[in-house]
């Protein structure tokens, strides 16, 4: 039964992917009762997940991550779920993505990371969303040093290597 609703049709695409691109929720809804897979991808490696979080669909992505659809797949353009959230602007898919494990330290081709990419976002939602989520994994190491030890570095810099 499974092949049934896994199988390609138009465009190398499947039915979920159809329905979770347009927000059908209660199509996506049915077609994972009935057995499709929630990390079925095309062949540009597009799934379901993506096209819910480019569009906006915050109750298709919640359906789809609720039946274990993986938030850090990567398409075969390089593009997450995460980035497609954040360059259409959707904060509240951002939200839902980066608290269903989305990396906000992954990188992209160039070499940027998505929250850079976050923080130069015209939305204060996205900005927001990524700097919670993204400081207390980066600047954890900051607790690690006492008051004496900043003030002894600030007193005593390191010397400049010399070639």
């Amino acid at each position: 039964m499974r092949r049934k609703y896994s199988c390609p049709r138009a465009g190398g695409h499947t039915p979920l992917q159809w329905a979770a691109y347009d927000g059908y929720h209660r199509v996506v809804r049915h077609l994972l009762s009935k057995g499709a897979s929630a990390n079925v991808s095309s062949k540009a490696g597009i799934t379901p997940l993506l096209q819910a979080a480019a569009r906006g669909h915050g109750d298709v992505l919640a359906e789809l991550l609720s039946k274990r659809a993986d938030p850090n797949l990567i398409a075969s353009d390089g593009s997450s779920r995460l980035l497609k959230a954040i360059a259409n602007g959707h904060s509240a898919v951002v939200g839902v993505l980066v608290d269903a494990g989305a990396s906000i330290n992954m990188t992209i081709k160039d070499g940027t990371t998505l929250f850079e990419i976050a923080q130069r976002s015209r939305d204060p939602t996205i900005r927001r969303v990524a700097l919670a989520r993204y400081a207390p994994s980066t600047f954890e190491w900051i607790k690690s040093f006492s008051v004496a030890t900043i003030g002894y570095r600030m007193r005593n810099p390191t010397p400049a290597l010399t070639v």
